[in-house]
């Protein structure tokens, strides 16, 4: 279809075309109208049409392979991971209380027996001594020890009797009985016989001792 503007101007130049005599000073003509210039309209492009993007399809994780177990003595692998440690399972059933270890006393041991004098028990000291010089024990004579005295003491046999103790040694035990515990001493004279290689010379010595003694009480 022909715009309007394009049918006047067409009309327009018709009429100019048929009229060929001057136009009259008299009448004011109106000018021809100009062709008019249309601008075309600049057609608008398509709207797009707007495509959905296709939604990403979610990856599917790969199953992650679990480590063999190492056999024993296999050097751990190269990447640093520590194989997991082996689950155990507990028995079942219900565990029985751990049993505590009583210790049985011993026996105690016996007190050790004294091993020395005992506060009331009869005990006994040996009044020894040695023969002078170029003199021998006399095994004729009855060695004896006369008590006398002494601390804490008291003598069963005030004047016990001895022996020779080899060729020139005498020795006479004195028994005695402690009467408090502590310290204590026995005290006499021992009398002994003593002669010469021939025999041709005897005499008796008489010598004065105290023997110590410590008592335990009872």
């Amino acid at each position: 279809m022909a715009s309007p503007l394009r049918t006047l101007s067409f009309a327009a130049l018709v009429l100019a075309a048929c009229n060929t005599d001057p136009p009259s000073s008299d009448i004011g003509a109106e000018p021809p109208a100009s062709a008019a210039t249309t601008t075309p309209i600049a057609a608008e492009p398509p709207a797009e049409t707007a495509v959905a993007a296709p939604e990403p399809t979610p990856e599917t994780a790969e199953p992650t392979a679990e480590p063999e177990a190492a056999a024993p003595g296999d050097p751990p692998s190269k990447t640093g991971a520590t194989p997991p440690a082996p689950k155990t399972t507990a028995p079942a059933g219900t565990a029985e209380p751990a049993k505590v270890a009583t210790a049985t006393p011993s026996a105690t041991p016996p007190p050790d027996k004294p091993t020395g004098p005992v506060v009331g028990k009869p005990w006994q000291v040996v009044a020894s001594i040695a023969a002078d010089p170029g003199y021998k024990c006399n095994d004729a004579y009855p060695h004896k020890f006369v008590t006398s005295g002494g601390t804490h003491v008291t003598y069963p046999n005030p004047k016990p009797t001895g022996a020779c103790s080899g060729k020139r040694a005498i020795a006479v035990s004195v028994p005695f009985v402690p009467t408090a515990a502590g310290p204590g001493s026995v005290s006499g004279t021992l009398r002994y016989g003593i002669c010469d290689d021939a025999k041709t010379n005897c005499r008796i010595v008489k010598k004065a001792m105290t023997l110590p003694f410590t008592a335990a009480a009872e």
